[in-house]
């Protein structure tokens, strides 16, 4: 079992839906300096969803249908999403370090 408490501040998305295309859609801006938690869960039944890195454009996560994933986010770098062919629905949301 692991367990960890987090200490969290502004700015932050509680979990929110997405409808992606296959352009990107930003989750978590280059603007915050300080490291984020990402949560992102793909609902979609039938699309992969691809996580990328917004400040090289690099894609680093596929999320099939049902899966999810949570990670801290490097300061400055960003994410973002897109549905890898027609349109997926991804829940996710973000919260700052404190």
């Amino acid at each position: 079992e692991v367990t960890d408490t987090l200490t969290v501040t502004t700015p932050m998305i509680d979990v929110a839906r997405v409808t992606l295309s296959t352009s990107t859609t930003d989750l978590v801006g280059t603007s915050n300096t300080s490291i984020a938690y990402l949560y992102a869960k793909n609902t979609d039944s039938t699309q992969t969803v691809v996580l990328q890195q917004t400040a090289d454009a690099k894609d680093f996560a596929d999320l099939s249908p049902g899966e999810f994933c949570f990670f801290p986010v490097k300061g400055t770098k960003g994410v973002r999403a897109k549905s890898a062919a027609s349109t997926a629905v991804l829940e996710y949301g973000y919260w700052t370090k404190g």
